[in-house]
């Protein structure tokens, strides 16, 4: 390799690696700023509709923080033993919102079932995965994280945010930074009225 060909190669790696520091710094400022924000939000709840709103706050919040349009907020109904997906963004919004499904299907139900998150770079290729939500609504699930809502050491529901932008996958940072963040969501959700009445969607 010439001492020019060199000098090239390392620009493109410095300039890859700088685009990826500020990607991280800028991915710390809205964790920071969604915390402070999940705080605000939880403190002025005292109706079904503001509940609401926190609940689409708490999922829009989590797909900022790793940048990603699709993802979903589902609610454990203890009396059903089904998933309720109550909040959807990005492409499944339309079909997704409302639906439910087993509390013990899919990755979203390993992760009731075991209170801890799931990280897949290619969900389909792993045995938890559930086709069923993909095949019913033209959907194509690459990655995926999903973490538990936990207030009192009870399942409140799941998070999903799924398909990283650029084809890349998430990685350990997204994993810690969501987790995180859902953790002191399910405590914010775990300080409220339980008998709140929650609003049709």
């Amino acid at each position: 390799m010439s001492t020019q060909q060199y000098m090239t190669s390392e620009i493109a790696r410095l300039a890859d690696e700088n685009r990826q520091l500020k990607d991280q710094i800028h991915s710390f400022r809205e964790f920071i700023m969604a915390l402070l924000a999940l705080e605000n939000a939880a403190a002025k709840v005292h109706s079904g509709t503001e509940l609401f709103r926190l609940l689409k706050r708490i999922l829009t919040d989590a797909l900022t923080i790793v940048q990603v349009q699709d993802g979903s907020l589902a609610l454990l109904d203890d009396e059903t033993a089904e998933l309720e997906f109550v909040i959807v963004c990005g492409q499944l919004a339309p079909s997704l919102t409302g639906y439910r499904m087993p509390s013990n299907e899919g990755i979203a139900g390993w992760v009731v079932g075991h209170q801890e998150p799931v990280m897949l770079k290619n969900a389909r290729i792993d045995a938890r995965f559930s086709q069923r939500v993909d095949q019913e609504m033209s959907f194509e699930t690459r990655s995926i994280l999903a973490v538990p809502l936990i207030a009192d050491n009870r399942v409140l529901g799941v998070v999903e945010v799924m398909n990283k932008q650029g084809e890349q996958p998430f990685d350990d940072m997204d994993l810690a930074m969501v987790w995180l963040f859902c953790r002191f969501a399910g405590m914010a959700l775990g300080t409220l009225d339980r008998d709140l009445p929650f609003p049709d969607s």
